[in-house]
């Protein structure tokens, strides 16, 4: 399976996502000369997360930042905003959903919480979804 590597680029208030799968060596690169002209980049790996750094590097982590394993970074998550008239099946369509439900999503690549890898490495098994299933038969 091709791991999937994206560019994420804020710019004037607006996240611009650039597809560099087929060649990450050039995504590297793209989002070095971007950081040089003072643009905010990241470079985002959405099939293979990473886990958590060592203690050492704890201190990097602010109040209340979550590690994101896609971004590789210690990362706010918020709720998503709301936009009108998203086409079915896009990321804003995604990201309504999200708000709805009130679910904080990672502000960089739009992972959102409830994801596997996101509450097993910052351990929000039991603050984040914790509804217990009702062990009751039903009748």
């Amino acid at each position: 399976m091709k791991v999937r590597i994206m560019v994420i680029v804020f710019h004037k208030g607006k996240r611009i996502v650039k597809d560099f799968t087929e060649q990450p060596r050039a995504g590297q690169e793209y989002v070095k000369k971007l950081k040089k002209v003072g643009a905010k980049a990241h470079l985002v790996t959405y099939n293979r997360p990473f886990w958590p750094p060592e203690e050492d590097d704890m201190h990097l982590a602010g109040e209340g930042m979550i590690w994101c394993p896609y971004c590789r970074a210690w990362r706010w998550y918020g709720r998503p905003k709301y936009r009108d008239n998203a086409e079915l099946m896009t990321d804003p369509w995604f990201m309504n959903i999200f708000h709805a439900q009130e679910i904080k999503v990672c502000l960089w690549c739009w992972t959102s919480e409830q994801d596997w890898y996101v509450r097993q490495m910052n351990g929000l098994w039991d603050t984040v979804g914790s509804k217990k299933r009702s062990r009751r038969r039903r009748r």
